[in-house]
């Protein structure tokens, strides 16, 4: 499960999602799918069937016995995405080293 949420947030195109305990947006939704689709291509797990209970519970088409819990793993998931891709693009393909010269 670590390693499928590694790469699945790692792929994430944009900084966060706004799912809320009662919808998922359409555009959240494909969002989703898509970061999900391109972490199963690169994953080197033996079974991926991890990423369709991972994109069923981040889409809320399935909810867990303790409804609380599953928000609020929904919510921690869209808290982290936000940093990881701020550091992934701005801190890296947004600056660059520059020296300065004499």
């Amino acid at each position: 499960m670590r390693r499928a949420l590694t790469e699945t947030i790692a792929w994430f195109p944009i900084y966060r999602t706004y799912v809320t305990a009662l919808q998922v947006a359409d555009e959240d939704r494909q969002y989703i799918d898509w970061a999900i689709k391109r972490a199963i291509k690169r994953s080197r797990l033996a079974d991926l069937t991890i990423y369709d209970f991972l994109r069923a519970v981040l889409t809320l088409e399935t909810r867990p016995r303790s409804a609380p819990c599953h928000a609020e793993f929904v919510r921690k998931f869209q808290q982290l995405t936000g940093p990881v891709m701020a550091k992934g693009l701005e801190d890296t393909s947004f600056y660059r080293y520059n020296r300065c010269c004499r």
